[in-house]
């Protein structure tokens, strides 16, 4: 039954990032934010973020073609923290960015300079590793208080490299996770 559901939703993932299509009517964001999760729910290792070792930004951009999934949002992280959103845009994939540009929306670092972030390893969507989440803890400290959140980024492997072309996040007070797709 773990076999179908993980067919199920890898199938789902292709048709939204893959034909730009929406879920069909019987299946609900939730339930598709739900696939996904299970899909990819596996324990991975942590990775060092640009915050922890900055060195690992700058070296990582000079070979960008051959970054995995991870480096390229440590990378985007580190650059968006240190108000570099035009580089940053790089990463993100040819749509995300043009569909940035059209609706007037400048990227901005999710936390703020102080972040921290703890970026896991990538969760492959199919054998094929064409389309992967990039799980990532946000620590931060606003008002005085400690806070966390967790941003999944949905990457796709094009002819170049990765790119981001969206995140899922908890957005309201039910604790479901929201797919926001860049590319729609």
């Amino acid at each position: 039954m773990i076999k179908c559901e993980k067919i199920l939703a890898a199938t789902l993932l292709l048709i939204l990032f893959l034909g730009g299509c929406t879920p069909a009517n019987n299946v609900s964001q939730n339930e598709a934010t739900d696939r996904l999760e299970k899909l990819v729910a596996a324990e991975t290792p942590k990775v060092q973020s640009p915050v922890e070792n900055p060195a690992l930004a700058a070296s990582d951009s000079n070979n960008s073609a051959a970054m995995q999934p991870e480096a390229i949002v440590r990378e985007y992280l580190g650059l968006l923290q240190n108000d570099r959103a035009a580089e940053a845009e790089k990463h993100l994939s040819k749509v995300s960015a043009l569909n940035f540009r059209q609706a007037g929306m400048t990227l901005q670092s999710p936390g703020s300079e102080a972040a921290k972030y703890e970026i896991l390893k990538p969760k492959f969507a199919t054998n094929q590793q064409r389309i992967a989440m990039v799980d990532c803890k946000i620590t931060d400290v606003v008002d005085g208080e400690v806070q966390t959140s967790d941003i999944s980024w949905i990457m796709k492997r094009d002819e170049e490299y990765w790119r981001i072309t969206g995140m899922a996040m908890v957005v309201d007070e039910s604790g479901k996770r929201r797919l926001m797709s860049f590319e729609n």
